[in-house]
């Protein structure tokens, strides 16, 4: 009878109200299968209703370490049920995408690619069990899409998705990952986004929550335009053509990036907490919540927003970085420094990054010789930052290196040539050095 009334309040209950973790720690791993269970048979047509499903699922994509010992002995207690195997894909399946970070692959260390490669065959091989058990969940081959991206498979991305097509044809989770497989992004070409686009059209005849994708094409040409033509009056002709489709937690996060590009902030946030509403967990609105608010010197509410976040995923590379923009405007260096120090294992430095971790190493933590290496990168990233060589000539008087002169020489040069140079003074570089300048 416990077991029967334990059921029913998983069946009435939220998909984001049980706390699964803890279900997982105090080892009832009946309970939790069963609440998967439960959450799987009502909440499997259409795409909000899938997304429910993926709520619930949400708190195994996490990079704790200690997860690892836990699925073991849910593994272990029930090999032969999907749900320990799901929920073990989605976590190794986090960790792969956690290990291969954002950088180029030419620029991913070698360590962080055997890692990635690692946590993918663990995925996989859990993901591929759960689709022999239960092949109707659709998270699971969208997983596994997911994970064949990371290497540019395509025979083998098209080969999952028609056998998934099989079984679960309606499903807007295993579309849209296919669909984001086959984008420019990705290795693939507008042509094919074009041609699945019309196949959803005809698809949503028979399943109306499908004619989102209709305007899939118009959601790729806003992210180009935004990303790689700084386009962004263009970006939003596109994204609010996709929206006339449907809403999408993508296309209104993206919706949401644009408007705050434009300035258009009390715009950007009404696309946010839109997406929220529909997904209250979904990380990029609440990280593009942080940055609306550091960017209109809100900072305690960006905070907030980056904190959550943070909550979610404590190594996520873009919440870490918003969040040491908004400690190092509240003169928080150390906590500045420690999310950049985070940071800089998954996510790429950017010029305005190397700048600010170099400025807090300089003036806050006097370590020039850290500082140093860091204003060095920042001035091969832009050759053209006057602010950049004039601190790497500083970081290097201070250490009395006399490497300093070159960097003084390529300061002055820039300046002279016309650049909107910062007044300074320098006459303190001539001085108490044997260097000849």
């Amino acid at each position: 009878m416990r077991h029967y009334l334990l059921f029913l309040c998983f069946l009435t209950s939220p998909a984001w109200s049980v706390d699964s973790i803890s279900l997982l720690d105090t080892k009832q791993y009946q309970s939790l299968n069963r609440y998967l269970e439960g959450v799987f048979l009502q909440h499997t047509n259409g795409a909000l209703s899938e997304q429910k499903l993926g709520q619930a699922l949400d708190p195994f994509a996490t990079s704790a370490l200690e997860q690892n010992a836990m699925l073991e002995g849910w593994l272990a207690a029930m090999p032969n049920t999907w749900q320990p195997h799901l929920a073990a894909g989605i976590y190794y399946q986090h960790l792969a995408w956690l290990s291969r970070g954002a950088k180029y692959a030419s620029n991913t260390s070698k360590q962080q690619m055997k890692a990635m490669k690692s946590y993918r065959a663990k995925a996989i091989a859990h993901l591929t069990r759960v689709t022999v058990i239960e092949p109707k969940l659709a998270h699971a081959w969208a997983y596994l899409i997911n994970l064949t991206k990371l290497v540019r498979g395509a025979e083998d991305i098209e080969r999952l998705y028609q056998q998934a097509n099989l079984y679960v044809p309606s499903s807007f989770i295993l579309h849209w990952n296919y669909a984001n497989a086959r984008t420019p992004k990705w290795g693939g070409k507008m042509q094919e986004v074009l041609l699945f686009s019309q196949q959803m059209e005809q698809a949503s005849k028979q399943w109306p929550h499908l004619r989102v994708f209709t305007g899939y094409p118009d959601y790729v040409l806003a992210d180009i335009a935004r990303r790689k033509n700084n386009d962004e009056k263009r970006a939003l002709d596109h994204i609010e053509k996709a929206l006339s489709y449907g809403e999408t937690m993508g296309y209104l996060n993206l919706k949401g990036r644009i408007l705050t590009r434009l300035e258009a902030y009390s715009e950007a946030e009404v696309a946010y907490q839109r997406t929220l509403q529909l997904d209250p967990h979904y990380s990029p609105a609440l990280v593009g919540l942080a940055w609306m608010y550091f960017n209109t010197d809100q900072y305690e509410r960006g905070l907030e927003y980056a904190n959550q976040a943070l909550a979610l995923e404590p190594l996520s590379p873009d919440a870490l970085e918003i969040r040491a923009r908004i400690f190092s405007r509240m003169k928080m260096p150390d906590r500045a420094l420690a999310d950049l120090t985070l940071f800089t294992q998954y996510g790429v430095m950017s010029h305005s990054l190397y700048c600010l971790q170099g400025y807090l190493l300089f003036y806050n933590k006097k370590d020039y010789q850290s500082a140093a290496v860091v204003y060095d990168y920042a001035a091969q990233l832009k050759p053209k930052d006057d602010r950049a060589w004039y601190y790497l000539m500083a970081s290097r008087y201070m250490l009395k290196d006399c490497r300093y002169v070159d960097a003084a020489k390529r300061f002055l040069a820039l300046c002279q040539k016309g650049a909107e140079c910062k007044p300074r003074d320098l006459s303190w570089s001539k001085q108490n050095l044997t260097c000849a300048f």
